[in-house]
């Protein structure tokens, strides 16, 4: 993996060949503003599945809801005239 330093002016002027060779190349920038390091651009592992939640995961979490729950507020009441 090849890590390269640069200060955020550079990063921000040249931020498209930056990403051109982080995803052909592999490179690994580490962003730095006034030489302490901020930030690293470094390519997406594949090998890392992105876990997704299935439909209805929070069912039963809710412990109370008021009855009064989707009643309008009379705060906006005027507003709804």
């Amino acid at each position: 993996m090849k890590l390269q330093e640069l200060g955020i002016f550079e990063a921000k002027t040249h931020l498209s060949n930056m990403l051109a060779k982080v995803s052909k190349q592999g490179v690994t920038y580490r962003i730095t503003k006034r030489g302490k390091a901020i930030a690293e651009l470094k390519p997406i592992s594949e090998g890392q599945p992105v876990k997704r939640l299935s439909y209805g995961y929070g069912k039963g979490t809710v412990l109370h809801m008021a009855k009064d729950f989707d009643a309008p507020l009379e705060d906006l009441q005027e507003y709804m005239r």
